[in-house]
This record gives C-alpha cells, structure tokens and sequence, in this order.
C-alpha cells in the first residue's frame, strides 16, 4: 500500500486509474502530489499521460470569448464550415462578438469580420451601406 497523510491510496486503485486519466487529475482526485503520480508511474515502468494540451488560437479564444476548443468545433459545424454572413468555405474562422456585451454572435471569414467592424457594428450603417451598393449598381 501506499501512504499519504490524507488517506490510505491501494497500489490497485492507482493502478486502475492509470492510463485512462491524466497525472494531474488522479493527484487532485486522490489529493496527493504530481511529483508522486509521476514517480508511482515511473517506478511502475508506465508512461505519463497529459492532457491534450491547447494551441495557442486555442487557448486565446477560452481566454477572450470562453470558447473551448470542442465547442468552436461544434460552431463550425453548425455552420457548415461557411461564414455566417456570406455562406463562403472558410478555413480560419474570426469570431463574431458584440462590443456591447461580449457575447459571440457566429463565425465569420475575414473579409466579413472586418466589413461589420469598419462599420462599427452598427445595424443602422450596415443597412445604409448595403442601400447605397443597390441604388449605385
């Protein structure tokens, strides 16, 4: 058996969680080291497991608009890999928020992110914008 000051941890229940999950939740599960997990698998001859580590885009839109990486997957699904705006293929997708609250409205290409931001966002502008385009056409 193994010791720790909290509980006592059998040598088959730390065996029975390696493998399936990563070194730093069984030491928040089991309330022990990392450096005791990561030792417990060494002496083991086991390898360690991490959690899938996020990009750097990733990890940007978690910090900016709250958006996990499975989550932007599932938007971009929803949307048929097209831009919300101009239903184009996109390959980098920018996300659309609002200024005003910060709640993300969709995904868009490029050119259509930066045409509503030009236009501050503004309904009013962008419809008389696009009045404009119909009565110079």
């Amino acid at each position: 058996m193994l010791y720790n000051t909290s509980m006592i941890i059998t040598k088959k229940r730390m065996l029975e969680m390696f493998g399936k999950i990563p070194d730093q939740q069984i030491a928040e599960e089991l309330d022990i080291s990392l450096n005791y997990v990561r030792n417990f698998r060494r002496e083991q001859g086991m390898k360690q497991v991490r959690r899938p580590t996020m990009t750097a885009l990733e990890r940007n839109r978690m910090y900016k608009y709250g958006i996990t990486p499975e989550a932007f997957r599932e938007m971009v699904q929803k949307q048929d890999g097209r831009c919300a705006i101009c239903e184009k293929e996109v390959k980098k997708f920018h996300v659309d928020h609002s200024h005003k609250n910060g709640k993300v409205r969709g995904l868009l290409c490029s050119a259509c992110n930066v045409g509503i931001g030009l236009l501050q966002d503004d309904p009013s502008l962008l419809l008389n914008a696009a009045e404009y385009i119909k009565s110079k056409d």
